[in-house]
């Protein structure tokens, strides 16, 4: 994306702290130019007034939404924010997961469906705790000691699984 810069020595540098936070709220746009994670998710050009929304879904959407760390840093805080707040049971909190992420409430079968992933993540990152560790440690916001790294890190995972949803990617 550099190469078509302006200006050969304009470089963008990832803040840290709380202004990396701050400037992901905006985008830095290129006249001529979309960023490439906006073209991807088909973000219309510059050149032309686009009179309809272009909808694709493709594997390099999926590639981007499971690989890139700001998603997964998402995942991974929406769940600790869920975990903090110490449901008495899975399906409370499931649901409140569920909720936050995609501003609705659950069905029983997504519900089933969740539970029995989270029991086979807890089951996974249990077996594998330098797993839990290497997911938790993705991005810069800093993660709750207080909460198992084991149930941190298999509720992150929930969270990303519903965060690559075709109800959380795409507003109808």
């Amino acid at each position: 994306w550099e190469v078509v810069a302006a200006d050969a020595d304009t470089r963008y540098q990832v803040d840290k702290g709380p202004n990396l936070y701050r400037k992901s709220m905006y985008t830095y746009w290129k006249r001529a130019v979309n960023p490439p994670r906006q073209t991807i998710f088909d973000a219309g050009g510059r050149e032309v007034c686009n009179v309809q929304v272009r909808r694709t879904n493709t594997p390099l959407q999926a590639l981007v939404m499971l690989n890139d760390p700001t998603f997964i840093e998402g995942a991974r805080v929406l769940a600790q924010q869920v975990l903090k707040e110490k449901f008495q049971t899975d399906e409370k909190a499931l649901s409140e997961l569920y909720r936050r992420a995609i501003s609705k409430p659950i069905d029983q079968r997504r519900l089933s469906l969740l539970e029995d992933t989270l029991t086979s993540f807890r089951q996974h990152f249990a077996d594998h705790t330098d797993e839990a560790e290497k997911l938790l440690s993705v991005g810069e916001a800093e993660s709750d000691d207080s909460i198992s790294a084991t149930e941190h890190a298999a509720m992150t995972t929930v969270a990303h699984v519903i965060m690559n949803t075709d109800e959380f990617i795409t507003v109808e």
